[in-house]
Parts: structure tokens; sequence; C-alpha cells
């Protein structure tokens, strides 16, 4: 009876122990599985980097006193320049006058005896003609003589002289002279052109009274065409003996209006 039981009970602990390796076998699988370890990839982090060295930093030393530069070619603490002595500047008149008039087509007066098609290069100036006492001219730079011209015939003319032309110049209409002008009575104004032997031919005129200081003459020409080479000359003439004083500059000018203009 006693050897009838040993068998079953070697078979349930075989059994048993079985049991127990493959319990362990599967936890610990599981437990392989269940348990994950972090890669730090690449190995440790490098540390951050240490901040930028401190910019230098410097001071700029006092400001001294500076002499003050007079010119000529002195400055700071050389020895002074010389400066020249300032200019004589004749009348510059107010502001344009409110007068229209094309661009392009007028000849505008400059100092005491020029005719300028550029106004900002225009001088100013003051000429003086008629009556007693006259022949005076005043220009930009001041102590200017008159044209030495013969158009005019003074000393109740004076006259004021574009330059030879280089082609043949054509306007169309009647010209208008507009002067900047002292006294009263009235004014003629004479259009010509001098040749190369210094004769003039007339080419229009006309006359207009003188009121607030302004003049404006209308010449009674319909057009004319100036050769090549010849010299475009405006001759005033002062009537009943009077004495007048015509002013120009570039901010309020004299001038020559030739309509229609074409050549230049």
């Amino acid at each position: 009876m006693a050897k009838q039981k040993v068998v079953p009970l070697l078979i349930v602990a075989g059994i048993a122990t079985a049991g127990v390796l493959a319990y362990g076998t599967l936890t610990d699988e599981g437990a392989s599985k269940a348990v994950r370890v972090a890669d730090p990839g690449g190995g440790p982090v490098a540390a951050s980097p240490p901040p930028p060295a401190p910019f230098a930093i410097s001071t700029l030393g006092a400001v001294g006193t500076a002499a003050q530069d007079p010119g000529g070619g002195g400055g700071g603490t050389g020895p002074p320049g010389s400066v020249g002595n300032p200019g004589i500047q004749g009348a510059q008149g107010g502001r344009a006058a409110s007068v229209v008039h094309g661009t392009g087509n007028t000849l505008y007066f400059s100092g005491v005896s020029t005719l300028d098609p550029n106004r900002s290069a225009a001088t100013s100036g003051q000429n003086t003609f008629g009556g007693p006492g006259v022949g005076s001219a005043t220009g930009a730079l001041g102590g200017s003589s008159a044209s030495s011209t013969t158009c005019k015939n003074p000393p109740q003319e004076t006259e004021y002289d574009a330059i030879p032309l280089r082609n043949n110049v054509t306007f169309s209409g009647n010209p208008r002279v507009h002067l900047n002008i002292s006294g009263g009575g009235s004014v003629t104004a004479l259009l010509y052109q001098q040749l190369s032997n210094k004769s003039c031919q007339l080419v229009g005129q006309g006359t207009a009274g003188i009121g607030g200081g302004t003049a404006d003459v209308t010449l009674g020409v319909g057009g004319h065409t100036f050769p090549t080479g010849v010299l475009p000359v405006v001759v005033l003439r002062a009537n009943d003996g009077a004495s007048h004083t015509v002013t120009t500059s570039n901010q309020n000018p004299s001038y020559l209006l030739l309509p229609n203009l074409t050549g230049v």
C-alpha cells in the first residue's frame, strides 16, 4: 500500500516544480519587456558655452576750445587769413513782378549793357539816360561802363546787347520790352540787328508811358529772322528830355520778349 502512494506524490511534485520554473521564466521575460532604460544618445550633454568677454569701453577726452576759423586759409589755432573787401552791388529790386511771359523766348537785361537768355545768370544793374547829368551806370560789381556798340545815340539813348548768333533765329508776333524804370512821361524801345561791320539795321520800335515804376513797350514788327552772325540790340530812348533809370536783377528783371522764338 505504501509503494502505491509514492508515485502520485512524485508526479505532483514534478508538476509543481515545472510550474514554478514556467512562472519564473514568464516573469523574467515580462519584466525585461516592462522595464525601459533611457538612451542618452551620443554621450553626455555638452556644457553651456561661457559668456563672451566684455567689450572694451573707452572715454573720449574733454573737448577743448577751438578758435573760430576766420577763413582765407586760416583755421583752428592757425594764423588768420585775409578776407577780401565786400563788393558793391546794385539795387536788387523787389520780388519778381507778376508778368506772364514764355519760357525760352526771353532775353533778360543783365548789368548795364547785356541781354542774357539765362535769368539766373543775369546780374543786377542800374542805367541812367536822358536829361541832364545822364550816362551813369552801376553794375553788379560797380563802376561798369556802358556798351561801346554804336546803335545808341547818347545821351538820350542807352542800349543792351546780346551775343552774335551762331545760327538763324526767328520769332513771330510783336516783341515786347518790359522795363523797371523810374520817372514819368514815356520811353521808346528800338530793336536793332547789328551786322559784323558795326552798322545797325532797325527791326522795329514802339513807345509806351511810364507808370508805377514800370513800362511795357510793344514793338510793331509782326515777325523777323535774325541771320547768323548778327547782334540783337535793344536801344532805349528818353523822350521830352526826361531822365530815367532802368533797373534789373534776376529777382526782378527787365527783359525783351520775342514771341514764338525758334533757333536758339
